[in-house]
């Protein structure tokens, strides 16, 4: 399978929020097909007739968080997973605690910088250390889904969203859990897992399996304009994958034991290994003035891998009815890397072997300490510090080339500290937080100490929400800020190497962007609406520049605008009528953003439209048939995007009491999804269409026995740190 493209933006956000107090912790993690998280994706839970139940959104890293209590009615459930740019997906929800990676697949995908879908990022592996590695709630377990929009203080400062999830008890014994997917596009894909469980009163055992092999067709259309003192250059590049493949093994162990109603503690290792290769051709033609300059053919090998292991440990007291104290800690040692063999031919160039090695190494330590106390019926708080420790090491090696090299070492250290107070009465709820963080950041350059930074941030970020009940309707205003801070890649390690003209490097100059958002909420009946407007200061991007060595070449990178702002409206409405269901969405985003360019931005700054509208069909026999249309366009954070009308097609049925389910899905039917979108930027003007093979078809099968069931109740101490690896 291939890498993404640039940082893709859009995000469909949900519809109403509230907090409330739960005992486990369900975690998940909403990834692309490159693995990179999806920020603001909609989650939405639906019943089996589905009639909307909640909504919610992905942070800026993909992440959800969901606090479980042990008692809820049994009812069968799905999710629905939307967000712009991509298919949208259904998974029916199983007897877990724990929710799998959910892989999206794009319709507009992002590369990290470079525009090349064969190269893909090595450092952000599937089932990565994150995420547990579970497969799907189920759905007969789950009694209600209310979300946090404002999480407030005690969560991290760029958690977005908070889902609480109420679970009913679980019963004793073994239970397991099969789940077969296989997909068609152009080329076949398919994946496996196998989930055990045993739970005896307190005692709970688990361990997955799993194993997937993905591959696709991918065919990339590139033109470039770059503009100098004298001449126009205009590069046609048309890029081809002849194979590529990537390989997924994920695995878990874990315990998780109750002493008795004061203790509680447990274990957890999940791990993943992943391999690749792609082999993609690539010509370019380049002009001047519309005189034909030279043409270039490449081929490249790119194998690469990434192994990650992840430890966690937890620890938790109940000193009474009222309040309780938990410790967490994380351990987690990731290695990647990737060899990239390129041969160039050009009759103005000559012949040209390039091989680019790139290794990267990262050890993550944190630690955790949350107390959680209930004064009475309608007020409450907690607090909590956390500490971490990241260290890093990346190598990017040239050859046959004159293309410089690096030698990096990263730390960053953190502290961090956080109160938060919530006030509950009969129709009126308000909660206040505030946190405190304090990161010590130090990059070294092994082969140039003039280029070493160190960087000291001391922040302070601020939370609060009030919500206003009357029957049926619900009013929610909330101020939220916190912080995005850079993957570590993006500091040095995601570099990669196309051809002479069409590179990426990274940028260990990139600060952290700071946010703050503000978000209005209303619920009438089966309507929904919401209104938000972010600030975010030093924003992060793509950047593409000339190279200073060859005024044909140019670089993908990554840089802080000095500020973006983001406004952003939804409306939903949905109704039954008997057997029918229709649900309509849409949305407005419209992004504010300053781009230096010698050209006009072409819209940059212009609304984008998103409207997606679900028709669903209850047939007898609890069949389930659903007919989507999205529509989509505009600008999207940094590029602006060709309008695309998909439609997709659904099929869901239970057998053996629900405990063999069978999802068939087709998706773009009309093959109307191909991603086309532009963007300019200081001398350079840059359109891209990416055909990834949009349509395809898909049979998901999962097979449970006695409902399988996972209640492992640690937390990750550090969700942000590790979600940067």
């Amino acid at each position: 399978m291939t890498r993404h493209f640039f940082i893709l933006i859009l995000a469909i956000i949900f519809m109403d929020s509230s907090y409330l107090h739960a005992q486990n912790k369900l975690t998940g993690k909403i990834i692309d097909t490159s693995y990179a998280p999806v920020s603001y994706a909609n989650v939405a839970l639906l019943k089996s007739d589905s009639s909307f139940v909640k909504g919610g959104v992905s942070d800026d890293n993909g992440n959800i968080s969901i606090l479980v209590p042990e008692d809820i009615m049994q009812e069968k459930m799905f999710l629905k997973v939307t967000c712009v740019g991509f298919t949208e997906k259904y998974i029916p929800l199983n007897h877990q605690l724990v929710l799998d990676n959910i892989v999206l697949n794009a319709e507009v995908r992002s590369l990290h910088g470079v525009v090349i879908k064969a190269y893909r990022t090595p450092y952000q592996a599937k089932g990565s250390a994150i995420v547990a590695n579970v497969e799907q709630l189920a759905v007969k377990n789950i009694d209600r889904v209310e979300v946090n929009t404002n999480p407030g203080a005690e969560y991290d400062a760029s958690v977005g969203a908070v889902i609480n999830i109420y679970l009913k008890q679980k019963t004793n014994g073994w239970s397991a859990q099969w789940n077969q997917n296989y997909s068609r596009n152009h080329r076949n894909s398919h994946d496996e897992s196998l989930n055990l469980n045993y739970q005896h009163e307190g005692l709970n055992l688990f361990g997955t399996f799993g194993y997937g092999d993905d591959r696709e067709r991918d065919i990339n259309y590139i033109v470039t304009d770059i503009a100098t003192a004298d001449t126009m250059w205009r590069q046609d590049t048309r890029m081809v994958s002849l194979q590529s493949y990537e390989k997924n093994y994920t695995y878990s162990l874990g315990v998780d034991y109750k002493l008795n109603d004061k203790y509680s503690f447990g274990f957890k290792y999940d791990g993943n290994f992943m391999s690749a290769f792609d082999i993609p051709y690539t010509t370019t033609v380049i002009t001047a003035g519309n005189q034909l300059y030279t043409n270039l053919v490449s081929i490249s090998n790119v194998p690469n891998h990434a192994h990650n292991h992840h430890y966690n440990g937890y620890f938790k007291e109940v000193f009474d009815k009222r309040s309780d104290l938990s410790v967490y800690a994380d351990y987690v040692h990731k290695t990647s890397g990737r060899i990239e063999g390129t041969n160039e031919t050009s009759e103005k160039y000559g012949d040209e072997f390039t091989e680019s090695i790139n290794h990267a190494l990262y050890n993550l330590y944190a630690v955790s300490t949350k107390y959680n106390h209930v004064i009475n019926d309608n007020n409450s708080y907690n607090l909590g510090i956390e500490t971490g420790s990241v260290d890093g090491k990346s190598m990017l090696t040239y050859s046959g080339n004159n293309m410089s090299g690096s030698s990096t070492k990263t730390r960053e250290n953190k502290v961090a500290g956080f109160f938060s107070y919530s006030l509950s009465l009969k129709r009126f709820s308000a909660k206040a937080g505030l946190r405190y963080e304090k990161v010590n950041s130090h990059y070294t350059d092994l082969l140039d100490a003039d280029n070493n930074i160190r960087r000291n941030y001391s922040n302070l970020f601020p939370s609060m929400e009030v919500s206003y009940n009357l029957n049926s309707l619900f009013q929610s205003l909330s101020y939220r800020s916190g912080v995005v801070r850079p993957d570590f890649g993006k500091l040095n390690s995601y570099s990669f190497y196309v051809n002479r003209f069409l590179y990426q490097e990274g940028n260990p100059n990139l600060t952290p962007q700071t946010f703050h958002s503000v978000n209005y909420s209303l619920r009438y009946k089966f309507l929904n609406v919401m209104l938000g407007y972010t600030y975010n200061k030093n924003y992060i991007g793509t950047y593409l520049y000339s190279s200073s060595k060859d005024s044909l070449a140019y670089i993908s990178s990554w840089s802080n605008y000095n500020k973006q702002q983001k406004l952003k409206a939804m409306i939903t409405l949905q109704h039954r009528f008997g057997f029918y269901e229709p649900s309509l969405s849409a949305s407005c985003i419209k992004n504010i953003l300053k781009i230096e360019a010698a050209k006009h931005t072409n819209g940059i700054n212009d609304p984008a439209f998103i409207i997606d509208s679900n028709n669903a069909f209850h047939l007898p026999n609890d069949i389930l048939f659903n007919v989507e249309y999205q529509s989509r366009g505009g600008s999207g954070e940094l590029f602006v995007f060709k309008y695309t009308n998909v439609f997709n097609l659904m099929l869901q049925k239970s057998f053996c009491k629900e405990a063999l389910q069978v999802n068939l899905q087709v998706n773009d039917l009309f093959y109307k999804g191909v991603p086309t979108y532009w963007r300019s930027m200081n001398n350079l003007s840059f359109y891209h269409r990416e055909d990834y093979d949009p349509r395809s078809f898909s049979i998901n099968i999962v097979y449970r026995f006695n409902h399988y069931k996972n209640k492992y109740k640690g937390e990750n101490a550090a969700n942000d740190d590790i979600r940067r690896l």
